[in-house]
């Protein structure tokens, strides 16, 4: 009978804890609403809303709101926030944030540059990638930002064993609460390998060929197109012919794969119906033999889904103007960031997983022998009670003291989540191709495809393509 109480308070604290919360969270369906439509000025509204983002989020904040202002082809104010995002970075706030997304940031923001006519800047922008975060990374001790190149340093650094050796009071805990440590530990995902650090972007040696090309750094262009070449190896870019210009396009495709939370409770529910462990008798450290009922441990972690988009080919289609004649020419895949995000992911989500398994068990058992104490300590009270008042003074505390041990529990998993953030309108892959053409003025079609189903077409009116510059144009369908 206690613990059919113990429930339906439970129950009803949670449900009006969730009732108050509901009218201050953020509108997700009328955000995803202006997204779909490319509403992006809706969008920027939104997000710069007074509590959407929580204080470790900042550099979040402005990479999001950047890349949403890249879009609009506000490049001023989306190079304002990269910068905001990139100083918070360089102080030490990299909680928010994964090397992948922040290469991202280098890449949309030389971009941001190019669209501007600032090539300087540009080359500027796309060599903190190649030369801060990877060069310099080699011999940083900075092991969760930069990246490294040396197998047994990698090995040294990032072992990973940590996370399979618990600490002395999670033993203690799962033996004086009965808990069988290898039924807890089924959902551990896998530990990371090698194979999961991230090495460095394509996209962004690419870029750097070009515009260091288009500066006249000759031997810097050559080292990012062989560095390109050993990240992807059947990845070509097209060399000038005689008497020839080459146009280059650079192409952004879908939407990037979203981490997920995954949760796990021991003992495992039924088809989604909590299930909880028998009784539990164990002696507080002050003597006292308490009786735990209604327990149940959660445990999050996060995984990563899957790229959302139609595209799988880029085709470009540029005609004369002049002389009405058309080439067309494939832009080749470069780079799948939701790889890069799975790979990421991978490497935080086993550590994830044991760090809330320990703080589970450790908290959860701690709270609820603490509020039990106090309920044992309001039934003597009651107990004790000799006239009419003070027993219904004593059951007024033991009301409170039940319903504050169930709301403890609950609240506690409340607090058992997988960090799920993420620069969430980035896209998914990066296509990049280029032809030799003649001088002159073309219309620039980029089609996205699925097969040969046209998904979207972006269209470039009277674009000059002359020797006397870059000829790179920037194209994004978050189809």
């Amino acid at each position: 009978m206690v613990t059919v109480r113990f429930r339906v308070i439970s129950l009803a604290c949670l449900f009006f804890f969730l009732i108050s919360c509901a009218s201050h969270k953020f509108d997700q369906v009328a955000f995803d609403k202006a997204y779909n439509e490319g509403d992006w000025e809706t969008c920027i509204s939104m997000l710069s809303a007074k509590g959407v983002y929580d204080k470790k989020s900042v550099p979040l904040k402005n990479m999001e709101l950047a890349v949403l202002n890249h879009y609009m082809g506000r490049y001023s104010a989306s190079s304002a926030h990269f910068e905001d995002c990139e100083r918070l970075m360089e102080a030490g706030e990299l909680e928010s944030m994964s090397q992948f997304e922040s290469f991202y940031l280098n890449i949309l923001n030389s971009l941001n540059y190019h669209n501007q006519g600032k090539l300087e800047d540009a080359v500027v922008e796309i060599k903190k990638a190649d030369h801060e975060k990877v060069n310099q990374g080699k011999s940083s001790n900075n092991s969760l930002w930069f990246i490294y190149s040396n197998e047994q340093d990698l090995q040294s650094i990032r072992s990973f064993d940590e996370d399979d050796e618990e600490s002395a009071e999670y033993k203690n805990t799962i033996s004086k609460f009965g808990i069988p440590s290898a039924q807890v530990s089924q959902g551990t995902p896998r530990k990371p390998t090698i194979d999961d650090l991230y090495r460095s972007s394509p996209t962004a040696y690419y870029l750097g060929n070009l515009f260091r090309n288009a500066a006249g750094d000759g031997e810097g262009a050559r080292l990012d197109k062989d560095i390109l070449k050993t990240l992807h190896p059947t990845f070509k870019i097209p060399s000038k012919e005689e008497n020839k210009v080459v146009l280059s396009v650079i192409a952004f495709s879908g939407g990037i794969a979203k981490r997920e939370e995954v949760v796990y409770y021991y003992p495992p529910e039924n088809n989604g119906i909590p299930v909880y462990m028998d009784p539990i008798s164990i002696t507080s450290d002050d003597g006292k033999d308490l009786n735990i009922i209604d327990m149940r441990y959660k445990f999050a972690y996060q995984k990563a889904g899957e790229n959302e988009t139609k595209v799988n080919r880029v085709v470009t289609v540029a005609k004369n103007i002049e002389t009405g004649e058309t080439q067309e020419f494939n832009c080749d895949f470069l780079e799948d960031f939701g790889e890069e995000l799975k790979k990421n992911v991978a490497l935080k989500a086993r550590r994830e997983f044991s760090k809330n398994k320990a703080k589970s068990i450790i908290g959860k058992s701690a709270i609820a022998a603490t509020y039990m104490l106090a309920v044992v300590a309001a039934e003597v009270a009651k107990q004790q009670a000799t006239s009419t008042f003070a027993q219904i003074a004593a059951e007024a505390v033991l009301v409170v003291a039940i319903a504050s041990y169930g709301a403890a529990l609950n609240k506690f998993d409340e607090g058992i989540k997988a960090d799920t953030r993420q620069v969430r309108f980035l896209p998914a892959c990066s296509y990049a191709g280029g032809i030799n053409l003649s001088e002159g003025t073309y219309n620039v079609k980029v089609q996205y495809k699925n097969g040969n189903t046209l998904i979207k077409e972006e269209e470039f009116q009277d674009v000059k393509v002359s020797p006397s510059s870059l000829n790179l144009l920037e194209s994004v369908c978050l189809n």
